[in-house]
């Protein structure tokens, strides 16, 4: 599916009535969501974000429906997500792109696991990265276990185009193995053995070919998710100009308004 221009918000326009007909007619659905900037608005410092006590309530509400199951797919590693979500066990969690799961389920990781060579690139360019960036105000390090992330939400452009050239440094002798994955003030530094969004999404859809996908996510690698659901219900939150999401809902408390639709429908 080529990346075309978003229908317009609120809650998706002209376009409402043909998705409710979607949902009403849904055998199972499948709910899966992004985190930062979909569910929780951005913040300064990622232990700043909070999931609001509406959207929980909700997802929490629709988890208990007989036929839908909802999964969160965020770039924050599991035990972070399983610090916002560990009480509900109908909320299913994916961590760092779907690398990163709990119970069997780490469809964005090779079967066997991240190699050896992977593993020792990630791990160095991690320590010599730390290192390089621990003077520069408003940059900082988020280590993940199975991946890293720089952040610059903050920095100046002076220190942002410091810690590109430390970065893209680090990386260089060990490109075959790390890729660099841009997002909102952040770089997100992945082993190339972790396929992403795309193929999380691709293997739950799979594991319930008769449900209905609906994917909601705010950033560069939700794309890559947006690409492999071509028949699911896919929504970009805060875009504007081009996406391969279909329909797009403009913040976090329309993503809550949607999902107040969804349980309508759905009942």
């Amino acid at each position: 599916m080529k990346a075309a221009r978003l229908r317009p918000s609120p809650l998706l326009g002209a376009s409402a009535s043909e998705v409710a007909h979607r949902l009403r007619g849904a055998r199972r659905l499948l709910l899966l969501l992004d985190f930062d900037g979909t569910l929780a608005p951005l913040r300064p410092r990622r232990e700043q974000a909070r999931l609001p006590s509406k959207t929980g309530a909700l997802l929490n509400r629709l988890a208990r429906h007989p036929r839908i199951a909802v999964w969160i797919i965020s770039g924050r590693s599991l035990r972070d997500l399983r610090a916002r979500f560990g009480r509900s066990k109908r909320i299913h969690c994916l961590g760092v792109y779907g690398a990163d799961g709990s119970a069997g389920a780490h469809p964005a990781m090779p079967a066997g696991g991240l190699d050896t060579p992977s593993r020792r690139a990630l791990r160095t360019a991690l320590r010599a990265l730390s290192r390089d960036v621990a003077n520069l105000a408003g940059v900082w390090i988020e280590n993940k276990r199975l991946s890293f992330a720089l952040h610059y939400r903050g920095a100046r452009a002076r220190e942002i185009r410091r810690a590109r050239v430390m970065l893209d440094e680090a990386l260089r002798p060990r490109g075959k193995w790390l890729r660099v994955l841009a997002g909102k003030k952040v770089w997100e530094v992945l082993p190339r053995a972790i396929q992403g969004k795309g193929a999380a999404v691709g293997a739950l859809a799979r594991s319930t070919p008769s449900a209905l996908v609906v994917y909601i996510g705010d950033d560069n690698s939700d794309e890559e998710a947006f690409r492999a659901l071509k028949r699911g219900i896919t929504i970009r939150v805060g875009g504007r100009g081009e996406s391969r999401a279909r329909y797009s809902l403009r913040n976090p408390a329309e993503v809550c308004r949607f999902l107040e639709f969804v349980a309508a429908e759905s009942d």
